[in-house]
Formats: C-alpha cells, sequence, structure tokens
C-alpha cells in the first residue's frame, strides 16, 4: 500500500513538471504571454476534471443502488425464512433450548449486521408484532445484536425485550418504550427525544451522549445506568429523587 502510495505521488510530480515544462517551451517558442497558454489548456484541464467528477459520483450512485438491493434482498429472505419458522416450526411455542430457536436467534442477528438503519427497523416491527421479543414472553434472545444506528422513530414497543442489544446512533425519538428491558443495552448517542422510558429497566444500561430531551422515564429502574454527557432539558421527567447531573448529565439551556 505504501509503495503504491509512493508510486502515485511520484507520478502526481511528474504529471505537473511535464505540464510546467510544455508552459514554458510554449512561450519560449511562439513568443506567447503566459496567460493565453493557460487559456488553451485550461478548457481540456476543466473538462478532464469535470468527466472524473461525474465518473466518481456515478460510481458513488451505483454502489449505493447496489447496496440498497442487495438489504432489500437479504430482507426479504429473513422474513420468507422467519415465517417458515413461526408458520411450519411452531416458533412461538418452542422449547426454551429448541433448535428452532437457535436458528431464529443466529438468523436474526446474522441478518441486523448486514442491514442499515431503516431495514432494522422494520426487523425489529416484525419481531415484536409477531410477539417474539416481549417482555412478558421473550421467545427470541437478542442479546448482543446490532442494532446501532436503528430508525425506530415513534415505533410503539411497550414491553419490549432489548437486554444487552447495542442501539448506539439509535434513532427512537418520539418512540413508546414503557416496560422495556433495556437492561444493559448501549444507547450511546442514541436520540430519545420524547422517547416514553416509563417503567422502563434500564440499570446497568450505557446512555452517555445520548440526547435525553423531554424523555419521560417516571418510574423507570436506573440502577448503575451510566449518563456521562448526556443532554436533557427542564421537560425531561425523571425518577423521584434522581439527580441525573450526579452521573455527568448535562442540563441543555437550549
Amino acid at each position: 500500500m505504501k509503495i503504491l502510495k509512493l508510486t502515485l505521488q511520484i507520478f502526481g510530480i511528474l504529471i505537473i513538471t511535464l505540464i510546467v515544462t510544455i508552459l514554458l517551451m510554449a512561450v519560449w517558442s511562439f513568443n506567447q504571454p503566459l496567460w493565453n497558454v493557460l487559456n488553451l489548456l485550461l478548457i481540456p484541464i476543466v473538462l478532464t476534471a469535470g468527466g472524473y467528477l461525474l465518473n466518481r459520483a456515478q460510481r458513488r450512485s451505483e454502489r449505493a443502488i447496489a447496496r440498497n438491493s442487495e438489504e432489500e434482498r437479504i430482507l426479504s429472505d429473513y422474513f420468507a425464512a422467519m415465517s417458515d419458522l413461526l408458520l411450519e416450526k411452531g416458533l412461538q411455542t418452542s422449547p426454551e433450548d429448541s433448535g428452532v430457536r437457535s436458528i431464529a436467534r443466529a438468523r436474526t442477528l446474522t441478518t441486523l449486521r448486514n442491514l442499515s438503519g431503516y431495514r432494522k427497523g422494520s426487523v425489529i416491527q416484525f419481531l415484536y408484532e409477531s410477539k417474539l421479543i416481549r417482555v412478558d414472553n421473550p421467545i427470541l434472545d437478542l442479546e448482543k445484536a446490532n442494532l446501532n444506528d436503528a430508525h425506530l422513530v415513534m415505533f410503539d414497543l411497550r414491553g419490549i425485550n432489548l437486554e444487552q442489544v447495542f442501539l448506539v446512533r439509535a434513532n427512537l425519538e418520539g418512540a413508546n418504550l414503557g416496560a422495556a428491558n433495556l437492561k444493559g443495552a448501549k444507547l450511546n448517542e442514541a436520540n430519545l427525544d420524547c422517547t416514553n422510558l416509563g417503567g422502563a429497566d434500564l440499570s446497568w444500561a450505557n446512555l452517555s451522549d445520548a440526547n435525553l430531551s423531554q424523555t419521560y422515564l417516571r418510574g423507570a429502574e436506573l440502577q448503575r445506568i451510566k449518563l456521562t454527557a448526556a443532554t436533557y432539558n427542564d421537560d425531561t421527567v425523571w425518577p423521584d429523587d434522581f439527580n441525573p447531573q450526579e452521573l455527568g448529565a448535562v442540563l441543555s439551556q437550549d
């Protein structure tokens, strides 16, 4: 990699040297002002640069389209596989240590690692509505699942079980997570603006740098919670006798 970088640098220096040499020869041979020569060279340079930038943008767009199509395929395959486990393999009524649950967990964790924010939200909505990740009867264990950057805005997920899940930078604005199990969850830099966390279990959870403006936390379990540099405002509702600033949270004046 270093050799390639050095080669490109040398090539760039040679190109610049060549251009300067051509300019000097043109000025000397044709007795033309330097500005006239520069004008002659400007058009091909601009066209070349424009073509390069256009080609680069096109390649970026093609990669984004390909990635979007790949994610759609992954999500479609996941829904098909999970539907089979639910309808044909009896996932919802399976024993706790059954093979069908292990398959469902492995498939789900793998799928989440390969999806971006909005599609991660689609997976969670599917699992929640299928009653697989409820606190009262958790069928599917999502421990260590990658929900980083997940888009869960305005989702109704009351009583969801997301214990020890990674939700770094997740957008949960306006979501209803009342009575949810978020014990040990990683919510660093998460957006919890206007989120309902009333009665939720957030013990050992990490909310460092999270946005807690207007978050409702009345009755929440906050034992050993981390709030370093988390921001909140006067509309944030905390449990009685809880002082977030003692744990490093910052009151926003905005």
